[in-house]
């Protein structure tokens, strides 16, 4: 799952495309209940960029780590940002983890990175024992 970090779909038809065609390629694996306001629009290469490679790795976390079976992703535009919200019902994080990203591993610290470089706002919640959810908000350059 973590092969194909940019697929062409990505580049040549945009952020809910690649979306969908990767999600279709978890299919065998988890269930996925994706909402979206976002059509045909295209931002930055690099923005797109990054929120398919957060949702990716939050993905491929759920899968690896929470035994799940269920994954919820919302992304939609609001006013002059893009909003993600994330939830998986599976097992949440250990009772000890408190925001304790350098305990988690590559993973973690590779969405929190992905976070920083496109200036988002982002925050984990512990859902345990009944899963995890992840939001995250990024303002568009309106210019």
């Amino acid at each position: 799952l973590s092969n194909d970090l940019s697929p062409h779909v990505l580049a040549s038809y945009g952020l809910v495309a690649a979306l969908d065609w990767f999600f279709n390629q978890i299919k065998p694996h988890i269930s996925v209940n994706f909402e979206t306001t976002l059509k045909e629009e295209r931002f930055s290469s690099s923005l797109e960029l990054s929120i398919y490679r957060i949702i990716k790795e939050l993905i491929n976390n759920t899968i690896k780590h929470a035994r799940a079976d269920s994954i919820s992703i919302n992304l939609h535009i609001y006013l002059h940002s893009i909003r993600l919200s994330y939830s998986d019902n599976g097992v949440g994080f250990p009772d000890n983890w408190q925001d304790n990203f350098d305990s988690m591993g590559m993973g973690m610290s590779n969405i929190m990175s992905r976070c920083r470089s496109i200036n988002a706002v982002s925050k984990f919640y512990n859902h345990s024992p009944r899963g995890m959810s992840f939001e995250m908000e990024v303002q568009l350059d309106m210019n």
